[in-house]
């Protein structure tokens, strides 16, 4: 299994995902460059870097191709540094790098103290079909 985690930071989803399924392998993007570094060591702490690695990149960047299809792409607590016109742009991009069965996930914490989960498919029509 394949995951792109998009402006990763300093978090932790990486590891989880390491830890829930040795068989993973994935990266991190993240804009800033300090932030990425300390994902980094924080990776090699954990005896990680052998299967995740974080990059300084910005996917909204068209040359931030990271190679390749991806079974998860997620987008968590970042979706609001996206301007709307920009999110027009990514979710079409974001499913052009998942794999046939690939999932997309996101998850944001609202305005009003709720947090939101989705998880499902950005189908071909770029339409999103999945649940809360």
């Amino acid at each position: 299994m394949r995951i792109l985690d998009i402006g990763c930071g300093n978090r932790t989803y990486l590891r989880v995902a390491a830890e829930a399924n040795p068989q993973v392998n994935g990266l991190g993007f993240e804009v800033n460059e300090k932030v990425a570094q300390e994902t980094k060591q924080n990776l090699e702490e954990w005896g990680m870097n052998d299967k995740m690695r974080v990059i300084v990149r910005d996917i909204q960047n068209p040359s931030a191709d990271p190679g390749g299809e991806f079974d998860l792409i997620g987008l968590y607590n970042v979706i609001y540094y996206f301007e709307v016109e920009e999110r027009l742009l990514l979710f079409p991009r974001l499913r052009s790098m998942l794999s046939d069965c690939g999932l997309f996930g996101s998850h944001n914490e609202c305005a009003v103290g709720r947090e939101g989960f989705i998880l499902g498919k950005l189908e071909s029509s770029d339409k999103f079909h999945g649940g809360l």
